[in-house]
């Protein structure tokens, strides 16, 4: 077997990549900012009564005005193919304040309204939220 020296002009790229979330490293009071975008908000979809996470089958929305992004499966518990799906997410790297709703067959709709995320020294900080889904009647 071959072994490679790593050596630092091979790991620059990335540190650049990495360094690249805000316009200098001190821009932000000293805080060096991540590479990547936020999504706006997370929601992690349970069953009301069992406490199990229900998101894959689940559908949802969030809402700004005349904005609207559809969430999506962007959190897993375990591996394929014996994954569970934990958390919708919508509104990547998007500021505003949204209506969340999230619909399952068989169980009551849910909402939230007026969700804010925070922006801090590195911008959009994902908001997340709980939503238990209570079986219908």
């Amino acid at each position: 077997m071959v072994q490679q020296r790593m050596t630092i002009s091979r790991f620059l790229p990335i540190l650049l990549v990495c360094l690249a979330g805000c316009d200098s490293p001190t821009d932000n009071g000293g805080v060096i900012c991540p590479a990547w975008i936020q999504r706006a908000i997370e929601v992690d979809v349970t069953d009301a009564s069992t406490g199990l996470p229900i998101a894959r089958d689940a559908k949802g929305i969030v809402r700004d005005g005349t904005f609207a992004d559809s969430l999506r499966v962007v959190g897993w518990r375990g591996l394929p193919p014996n994954d569970t799906a934990t958390t919708l997410g919508a509104a990547l790297g998007r500021r505003g304040t949204y209506d969340v709703y999230i619909e399952r067959a068989g169980y009551q709709p849910w909402a939230q309204m007026g969700v804010t995320p925070h922006v801090g020294a590195c911008g959009l900080e994902t908001k997340h939220l709980q939503a238990a889904l209570a079986r219908q009647p």
